[in-house]
């Protein structure tokens, strides 16, 4: 199975250069890249796109990016500062691609919210 992870970008594209914001949204995306890793293991095709340090890079090209890939599932990984973004990708490549899937959100112990939006293609069920 083809999966791809995205890890969002959660701050404004419109700056022309890196700010303060930018930097304090941009982390590793440890999470996604354990979970590539144990789907690498069982057998999957997985790929990891990293937003955060792209920040000219529109979310409308970044849904275009995803779904060029053809991807069976399509998993995004946010904390709160990344939310909206997220949330507006995963909405693009439904879009685009006209595929289906749950958009929903957990939240840590911490109280930060995790957002796992997840398009599917039917083929797979």
């Amino acid at each position: 199975m083809r999966i791809l992870l995205f890890f969002p970008r959660g701050y404004d594209n419109t700056i022309s250069t890196a700010s303060v914001g930018t930097l304090a949204a941009s982390m590793a995306p440890f999470g996604i890249a354990s979970i590539a890793a144990v789907l690498r293991k069982a057998g999957h095709d997985v790929r990891i796109i990293d937003a955060t340090l792209r920040f000219t890079i529109a979310n409308r090209e970044w849904a275009r990016r995803i779904t060029a890939w053809q991807p069976d599932i399509v998993g995004f990984s946010v904390i709160t500062s990344h939310f909206f973004d997220a949330y507006n990708v995963c909405q693009l490549v439904k879009e685009i691609d006209r595929i289906s899937g749950p958009c929903s959100a957990a939240f840590t112990r911490r109280g930060d919210a995790s957002v796992f939006c997840a398009t599917i293609r039917p083929s797979i069920w």
